[in-house]
């Protein structure tokens, strides 16, 4: 379903004579929400966005700027103009507009640079602005190496298949998951397993087949208002994805999996993605644009070595701290991608401020 929003912006445009100005309040869903991409691009290419302010959702009533309505909403200030240009963004953590909150000049270019296919406009500050500008001109789209899917059981349409009986195929749910690890008990719901032979029967196109692989898995949703969003393990071939889960099938055969593990759960991926999703979902095409480099294979070695000791030591002892191994591999990563000792502290201290809270498209 569309959400309506979308069609306002669209006649506003349509009707507005050439010079003229809209000022509009709606759904914060505006700035990264995929399904707002045609319409971000339509503005950045046609016309030009001028100011943002952006107010994301709080749980304290008092502090949202519809009381009733816990959504985050943002106001844009546009004109229809073919003449593009650079535009401000500015977060607020109250319902007013602070004008002593920092604003961040943003140009179309600079948001293609980040996500050309989408044009997610990142909620951030100036100095993130200049760090994520980096890793993009550093790394490149996880896209070209892989691609993330949503796990291929459907835990309602397949619930028949479902069973309890541990004989059957091993299925992981995006509960179970965490860094590194796939707890030994569920946080909620319970550890179901598939009847493969089956769904098998039933199930014969290309996702079908994925399950042949060792995965690189992570949970579907995570708390928008969590410091770490981004929560991956590995899978071994012939493990089963619920659609809780979302999974990494890597094409390029030169990446070790283990590698791309370490940096996909880095403290810089997590920073990254807290800037360009604004939603609890982790969604496959927000993992898709993570900007990854690719290093020889050395060094991809000597990162799969560390994070393999990782995943040892968590499936010994559930609970069991890594954080020296873990250092060690963000040390490495944090090299790769150029980063000074300034850079490296503000993406570890990210988030500690005001929390980015959720932003979803639905009413």
């Amino acid at each position: 379903m569309i959400n309506i929003f979308r069609l306002f912006i669209v006649k506003s445009m349509d009707i507005l004579r050439r010079g003229g100005y809209c000022t509009e309040i709606f759904p914060l869903a505006f700035a990264c929400d995929s399904s707002a991409a045609n319409l971000r691009h339509e503005l950045m290419q046609h016309h030009r966005i001028i100011e943002l302010e952006a107010f994301p959702e709080r749980d304290n009533e008092k502090k949202r700027v519809f009381e009733a309505v816990k959504m985050s909403v943002c106001i844009l200030f546009a004109q229809k103009s073919a003449a593009q240009g650079q535009f401000t963004l500015r977060i607020h953590h109250d319902r007013y507009v602070d004008t002593s909150n920092q604003k961040v000049v943003l140009h179309p270019l600079t948001i293609r640079t980040i996500d050309e296919k989408h044009c997610t406009i990142p909620l951030l500050t100036p100095d993130d602005l200049s760090i994520l500008e980096h890793l993009y001109r550093v790394g490149a789209p996880l896209r070209n190496v892989g691609h993330c899917y949503t796990g291929e059981i459907d835990l309602s349409l397949d619930k028949a298949l479902l069973t309890d009986d541990s004989k059957k195929a091993v299925m992981v749910k995006g509960a179970i998951l965490d860094r590194y690890q796939i707890r030994k008990a569920m946080s909620q719901g319970e550890i179901m397993f598939l009847d493969a032979k089956k769904y098998l029967a039933n199930n014969r196109g290309e996702r079908s087949l994925h399950h042949k692989n060792q995965r690189i898995v992570l949970q579907g949703i995570t708390g928008v208002n969590e410091k770490t969003r981004l929560k991956m393990t590995l899978v071994k071939p012939g493990t089963f994805c619920a659609n809780s889960v979302n999974y990494v099938l890597i094409s390029n055969p030169q990446i070790v999996p283990e590698y791309l593990l370490g940096v996909l759960n880095s403290k810089i991926m997590n920073f990254t993605f807290s800037l360009t999703s604004t939603n609890s979902n982790v969604n496959g095409y927000e993992v898709d644009n993570l900007p990854i480099v690719i290093a020889d294979r050395r060094i991809q070695e000597s990162v799969a070595k560390l994070v393999t000791r990782i995943l040892e030591a968590k499936d010994r002892q559930e609970g069991v701290s890594t954080d020296k191994l873990e250092g060690e591999v963000e040390q490495i990563v944090s090299t790769l991608y150029r980063l000074n000792d300034e850079q490296i502290a503000r993406i570890a201290n990210h988030g500690q401020g005001h929390a980015i809270a959720n932003v979803t498209d639905e009413p």
